[in-house]
């Protein structure tokens, strides 16, 4: 059993960097076309300026100018949104209760985690069940610009895809809490000693 757990726990860490990267790649993809746009729009007002503005009306001038609009940028915003969820799920950002660990006691502090835990498993089973429900019943196409179109399952795959990844982490989400509260009150106890070790110096001297 242990075993199958680290197993899991294995492919949870590597779908957990695939995901990142993609995250990545999605922000870098945007910063990008942004600045073209940024760029493309003091290229257009100069060439109006000089009557040559035609150029980015057709052709390939006009595609760049066309496919760098804040639409553009906007079709990877749900992709990235649901991803960066799992990830913050899997570092605990949602899972963890600092705030209480140290002021409850122990069989509460394990009741509040097991809810928490199952809350996040419902939740993400809810983001992949109605997301494949969604993804199937989505037909309509969505015109970014007059040269790109695309699918509206486009933004609604990121929705059941985000819930099958949490579904993956669930395998590793309460191991990692139970490890950072450890990691945590070993850092704590390290802090101390220091400490206690300083005072004694000081009382030396």
């Amino acid at each position: 059993m242990t075993d199958f757990r680290l197993h899991l726990s294995r492919i949870s860490d590597r779908l957990n960097t695939l995901v990142i990267g993609l995250c990545a790649g999605l922000l870098a993809v945007m910063l990008v076309v942004s600045a073209a746009g940024v760029v493309l729009d003091l290229v257009v007002t100069l060439a109006r300026q000089f009557g040559t503005g035609e150029a980015f009306t057709s052709g390939v001038g006009g595609w760049l100018y066309a496919n760098t609009r804040p639409s553009v940028v906007r079709i990877f915003l749900p992709w990235l949104g649901m991803m960066s969820i799992t990830v913050a799920f899997k570092y605990g950002e949602h899972i963890a209760i600092d705030l209480f660990s140290h002021r409850l006691p122990a069989a509460a502090l394990l009741t509040i985690k097991v809810i928490n835990f199952v809350s996040i498993a419902m939740f993400g089973f809810l983001l992949a069940w109605y997301g494949a429900e969604l993804f199937a019943l989505s037909s309509r196409n969505m015109i970014i610009s007059s040269s790109l179109v695309l699918s509206q399952r486009w933004t609604v795959a990121a929705v059941p895809l985000a819930g099958l990844v949490i579904c993956v982490h669930l395998a590793d989400g309460f191991r990692l809490l139970e490890e950072r509260n450890a990691a945590r009150q070993d850092a704590d106890g390290q802090g101390d000693d220091r400490q206690e070790t300083a005072h004694r110096t000081e009382a030396r001297t």
